[in-house]
Parts: C-alpha cells; structure tokens; sequence
C-alpha cells in the first residue's frame, strides 16, 4: 500500500481527534458532528479505491477469521 493514503486517512482521524473543527459541533449540534462523519466516510472510501486490488482480494478472502488464528 502506497504512504499517501495512509497519510491522508491518518490527518482525517487526527482532525477528528482535534478540538478545533471547521464547523464547531456544540454550536450546530447535529451539522457540526455530521461534517465529521462525512470526512471520515470520504477518506475511508478514498482509501479503499487507492488500495492495490490485489491487496484487497487478500483481505477479502482471508476475512476476519484469519486475524484470530
């Protein structure tokens, strides 16, 4: 898997752990946590379509199960 995906996918989770937000999440209550859900969605699915396909075969037929052996 390249770097800049993880880069990006990791700078989403940090915004999302930072205190300070675009939108502020008390003052517009559930627009202000939307924004957030919506970041995460975006980097998730961004992430997962610049995932080598090979890759994601692997872990599609290895599923959870073989984390757990």
């Amino acid at each position: 898997m390249p770097l800049w995906p993880k880069v990006i996918l990791a700078a989403a989770v940090a915004y999302l752990l930072l205190p300070a937000d675009l939108v502020p999440d008390r003052a517009l209550g559930i627009v202000g946590y939307a924004d957030d859900l919506a970041l995460l969605v975006l980097a998730v699915a961004w992430y997962l379509l610049r995932m080598p396909e090979a890759l994601l075969q692997d872990a599609r037929r290895e599923g959870p199960e073989a984390r757990r052996r």
